[in-house]
């Protein structure tokens, strides 16, 4: 999963390196986020919420 953001940030640097359409952008950038946040809710669930869900 982690290999997989690094790929997908890699595309988006890319892309804006290569001047595509903000929509491409937004697109990619967008399924990267999800990536991430998949990512970060099973390091959670891996680890349990130290936390109990609160915030500091």
């Amino acid at each position: 999963m982690k290999e997989n953001i690094e790929r997908m940030r890699n595309n988006l640097y890319k892309a804006a390196d290569m001047k595509v359409s903000y929509e491409l952008l937004l697109e990619i950038s967008q399924k990267l986020d999800r990536c991430i946040v998949e990512y970060l809710r099973e390091k959670r669930s891996q680890k349990g919420d130290l936390n109990g869900g609160k915030k500091d």
